[in-house]
C-alpha cells in the first residue's frame, strides 16, 4: 500500500472557503453550526479571499466547500480561475468538496480545463446512504451521486469517498468496504461529530468509541489482508504516523493551526471548517481585518500549543503520534479544545492494533533477511 505525506511547509496553507452554507440534500448528521453565515460570496469577499492569502503564502491550496460548493453557478468560479491568474509565480490548487448531485458535464469540462480535482460525500450502497442521505424531499440522491462520480472518475477527477461513520452504517463497514472495492473508490471515514443536525438525531446516530475503534480493527483486519488498490483514511495515515513517529492528517498534527483556515460565505475566519459559526472562535473577517495579524493573533498562538498542553496526555504511549486528536471534537464533547478528543479511546484502540502487526511484520523482515 502506499502512503501520501503531507508537506510541512509553513509557507503552505489549506484554506477551507465555503461559498455558501446552502444545499440541496438534507443530510441527517450535517454538521454545520446554526449561526453559520447565511446567504452566497459576493464578488468582493471572493477577491479578498483569492488576493490576501496570495500574498502572504508561496502555495495555497484552496478548498471549496459548504453546504455545497456547486449550488453556486459556474461562473463564480470562472471567477476564481480569472484572479488565480493574477499569481501565478504562486503555487495554488483547487478542490471541490461535494455530494456530485449537481456535478454537471459543464463542471466537469471546467475542472478537467483547470485542474480542479473532485473530492465527494457518500455513505455507501443505496440501501446505507439512503438512510442518511436524501435530497430535502426525502428522496434518494445515491443514483445521481454514483452516475456522477463514476463520470468524474473516467476524467480522472477524483476517486475518494467520505463517509461519515454513524449507529445506521457502522455495521455495515465491511459492505461499504466491498462497494468502494467494485467502484474502485477509496474511503475516508469521518467518525459523528455532534453538531449541526446531528445534535437533532444523536440518539439515533451516536456511536461510542469503543464502538469505533473495535469498527476500524475490523475493518483493517480484512483491508490489510486482501490485495486491493483501495485506500482507507485514516488507517493509512496512522500506518504512517507509527512507522515514521511522525504525525499525517489534520487529526493527529501537532497543530492544524499551522496549516488551516477557514472562510465562510461573508468573510469569516475560523481555524476550521468545522467552527464556522462558534463565536468563540472566529478570528476575524477577510473583508476588513489584516490576515496577517489574525495568522499571529494570540488567539490563534494559543491554539497552537494545544499539544503541548494536554496534561492528560503527557504520559500515554501514542502522545507523539497523536497529539490529542481533533480539537473540534474535544471542545464539543468536552467542552474545551484543551482536553482529549472523544474518539481517544478508539484511537487508542486501533493505535495499539497496528502496533503489534507492524511489529510483526518488521521481525519477519528481519529473519527473512
Amino acid at each position: 500500500m502506499s502512503l501520501v505525506y503531507p508537506q510541512n511547509n509553513r509557507k503552505h496553507v489549506s484554506l477551507i472557503i465555503k461559498p455558501t452554507h446552502n444545499c440541496n440534500l438534507a443530510c441527517k448528521y450535517c454538521y454545520i453550526h446554526e449561526n453559520a453565515e447565511n446567504g452566497f460570496m459576493t464578488q468582493e469577499t471572493l477577491e479578498n479571499v483569492i488576493a490576501k492569502p496570495l500574498e502572504i503564502f508561496d502555495h495555497v491550496s484552496f478548498i471549496w466547500h459548504g453546504g455545497e460548493p456547486l449550488s453556486m453557478p459556474l461562473g463564480f468560479y470562472q471567477n476564481v480561475v480569472n484572479k488565480q491568474k493574477n499569481y501565478q509565480h504562486k503555487k495554488i490548487g483547487n478542490c471541490f468538496q461535494t455530494n456530485a448531485t449537481l456535478l454537471t458535464d459543464e463542471y466537469l469540462d471546467f475542472c478537467e480545463t483547470n485542474k480542479f480535482s473532485l473530492g465527494f460525500s457518500l455513505d455507501g450502497y443505496k440501501e446505507v446512504n439512503d438512510k442518511t442521505r436524501v435530497f430535502k424531499n426525502y428522496k434518494s440522491c445515491f443514483e445521481r451521486t454514483i452516475d456522477s462520480i463514476r463520470k468524474a472518475k473516467k476524467r480522472k477527477l477524483g476517486d475518494g469517498i467520505i463517509v461519515v461513520v454513524n449507529k445506521l452504517n457502522i455495521d455495515e463497514i465491511l459492505q461499504i468496504y466491498e462497494f468502494a472495492k467494485k467502484e474502485e473508490l477509496n474511503l475516508k471515514l469521518n467518525p459523528l461529530i455532534q453538531s449541526g443536525n446531528a445534535i437533532k438525531n444523536y440518539s439515533d446516530l451516536s456511536i461510542k468509541p469503543k464502538e469505533y475503534g473495535e469498527m476500524l480493527i475490523k475493518l483493517f483486519n480484512r483491508w490489510y489482508n486482501e490485495d486491493t488498490t483501495i485506500r482507507i483514511d485514516p488507517l493509512e495515515e496512522i500506518i504512517g504516523n507509527i512507522i515514521s513517529g511522525k504525525t499525517f492528517g489534520c487529526n493527529y498534527s501537532s497543530s492544524c493551526q499551522n496549516n488551516f483556515l477557514s472562510i465562510g460565505p461573508q468573510g469569516d475566519i475560523y481555524p476550521c471548517g468545522r467552527f464556522d459559526g462558534i463565536a468563540d472562535f472566529k478570528l476575524g473577517n477577510i473583508n476588513h481585518d489584516d490576515l496577517s495579524k489574525i495568522i499571529n493573533s494570540n488567539k490563534r498562538k494559543r491554539w497552537q500549543t494545544r499539544s503541548e498542553s494536554l496534561d492528560k496526555c503527557s504520559k500515554c504511549e501514542y502522545k507523539s503520534i497523536c497529539n490529542g486528536g481533533c480539537m473540534h471534537n474535544a471542545y464539543l464533547q468536552r467542552g474545551d479544545i484543551f482536553d482529549r478528543d472523544f474518539y481517544c479511546p478508539s484511537y487508542k484502540m486501533i493505535f495499539n492494533h497496528l502496533s503489534q502487526i507492524i511489529d510483526q511484520e518488521l521481525i519477519l523482515a528481519e529473519v527473512e533477511t
